[in-house]
């Protein structure tokens, strides 16, 4: 349903590479693979870190940040091995990385040494960094949702929030500010997840003090259906607290967990859309991308929409803010492109569908500053490119 393409939509011609990016190199990870990776990059120093792997090896490339030149293909094997990463975080020198829904590697990066192994078992953990902190949030053995603090350092963790219900909830929301007196977690909570269909599943939103383990307040079944906002966390600006369900982005008061307002962005689709999808606050401006098609700019005090446009980008995890140009960009799974939007009023600016025959995949675009490069992937390639705005 996500990664559909429109009906209505034709397919748009490839789009000049020097339009708005220069290639600055792109360089294939495996010649005889098609698909070699299509999981988050990330980048430390002077790499850029693509994993990829089976059910038994684990593979990290490693390219040159401004050449490209893939420095090293590193393959794990047998107990240094989780298989083929799908989430990953880098934290001082330390490669952290999720295969598997339960298993956990730590490399150090400058030595290319395991640091640490991590078999949850029959649980399941996603990783979650919150700052210098680092969470695995997932389900025990009996199925009920828990939220762990993981000591990047050693590998060793702690119970940070755990529910008995059998149930979920999403990665959460860290609050610590003057409005409480003790650290306070805002978290999605599905009160049947698993259990029944999406159309009818119902969605609260709770508020949880850290210091007791008590709810502080929960607004329940505020979607209309469809719940949503399953992996990524509410967003929190100033006193209001912000999240997805049903087809819309909610408000609500940081404080008590009263419903502010309510806007909906896919009114066409009607479907249960920021499962997986970026909420990011600039300013006193959100952005949100649907699954679907929808991409929106709200006043996140007001829920207001500020602009909508229907040439987005579906299948988008997450989208990164140009401060010097005020561009949106991103890359889309399901239209295949690196698209760049004028963040200011939502004319898409540039679609740039692939790279030697390859589309680009929907992982995150990363930039590094001291480069004054971006990074992204296709099925094929990992590249990197600058922005051209003259």
């Amino acid at each position: 349903m996500g990664c559909k393409k429109s009906p209505t939509v034709l397919e748009e011609p490839v789009v000049d590479p020097l339009d708005m990016l220069e290639l600055q190199w792109g360089t294939r990870m495996e010649l005889d693979s098609e698909v070699a990776g299509i999981n988050d990059p990330q980048h430390y120093g002077d790499m850029v870190i693509k994993s990829n792997g089976d059910n038994i090896n684990t593979i990290l490339y490693f390219f040159d940040k401004i050449s490209g030149q893939m420095i090293e293909k590193l393959t794990l094997i047998g107990n240094e091995s989780i298989g083929k990463p799908s989430e990953s975080v880098v934290y001082n020198n330390l490669y952290i990385a999720e295969a598997g829904a339960k298993k956990f590697l730590c490399l150090n990066l400058d030595t290319r040494e395991v640091e640490w192994m991590l078999d949850l078992g029959s649980s399941r953990g996603r990783l979650h960094r919150v700052g210098d902190r680092v969470f695995l949030v997932g389900y025990t053995i009996d199925s009920s949702p828990q939220i762990l603090e993981l000591d990047p350092q050693t590998g060793q963790y702690q119970m940070y929030y755990q529910n008995g219900m059998v149930a979920g909830f999403s990665r959460p929301a860290i609050y610590n500010g003057p409005l409480f007196d003790s650290e306070v977690a805002i978290l999605n909570f599905y009160p049947q997840a698993g259990s029944t269909p999406p159309q009818l599943a119902d969605q609260d939103i709770i508020a949880v003090d850290m210091s007791t383990q008590q709810e502080i307040w929960r607004t329940s079944k505020f979607s209309e259906n469809f719940p949503c906002n399953y992996f990524l966390p509410p967003v929190i600006y100033e006193d209001v607290v912000i999240t997805g369900g049903d087809w819309s982005i909610y408000g609500f008061d940081l404080q008590t967990g009263e419903q502010l307002w309510r806007t909906e962005i896919d009114t066409l689709n009607k479907q249960g859309v920021f499962i997986q999808t970026h909420h990011l606050l600039k300013d006193d401006r959100l952005y949100v991308n649907s699954l679907v098609d929808p991409l929106a700019c709200l006043n996140p005090r007001t829920g207001e929409v500020i602009w909508r446009t229907d040439d987005a980008a579906n299948c988008s995890r997450k989208m990164i803010y140009d401060e010097e140009n005020d561009f949106l960009i991103m890359s889309c799974w399901g239209k295949g492109s690196l698209l760049i939007y004028d963040a200011l009023t939502g004319e898409l600016l540039h679609k740039e569908r692939g790279y030697d025959d390859s589309i680009h995949t929907a992982n995150n675009v990363i930039y590094d500053p001291e480069t004054d490069l971006f990074f992204a992937n296709t099925h094929k390639h990992m590249i990197g490119f600058k922005l051209i705005t003259e």
